[in-house]
């Protein structure tokens, strides 16, 4: 399915006076490099659910300790940060393939799908088909107006 983006980043949109606005993007990568290894390993397997417990060992660290440096550079928990990750990988597919969103909930490791509804519905304001529906690409074409297209009309 390809990689995607996976690092926190910041969206500024200022007034410049002159009724237009200035778009500011900032990215940012941790500074850590036992943080961006963690970072990778999440990406590489989006289908599973890291604990904490499993992550810290990756890189030689306590739970706790491994817990408050990864809130201090990403801005949130590693579950969060996971969550939300899935959740943009899910919104990404949605708009680009024709996979049934039940497949792209496996593709995501997605467990709960209907916890997974609810969250998907709170960042995008709809629910996944009808994201898909609206922003996205449909999923099949609509047969009826196929036929009704190539149907020959008789006696013309």
């Amino acid at each position: 399915y390809g990689s995607f983006e996976r690092h926190q980043f910041t969206i500024n949109v200022q007034s410049d006076f002159q009724g237009g606005f200035r778009l500011e993007i900032q990215v940012y990568k941790p500074s850590d490099g036992r943080i961006q290894r963690v970072l990778d390993s999440i990406d590489q397997a989006l289908d599973r659910d890291f604990s904490v417990s499993e992550l810290a060992r990756q890189v030689g660290l306590s739970d706790s300790y491994f817990h408050r440096l990864f809130q201090v550079e990403m801005g949130v928990s590693p579950a969060k940060y996971s969550r939300d990750l899935k959740l943009r990988q899910a919104e990404r597919l949605i708009k680009t393939t024709t996979l049934p969103v039940k497949d792209i909930f496996s593709a995501v490791g997605v467990t709960d799908r209907s916890h997974f509804n609810r969250r998907f519905k709170q960042m995008y304001d709809l629910s996944p088909s009808l994201y898909r529906a609206c922003k996205g690409i449909q999923q099949r074409p609509d047969r009826r107006i196929a036929r009704a297209s190539t149907t020959p009309t008789a006696g013309r």
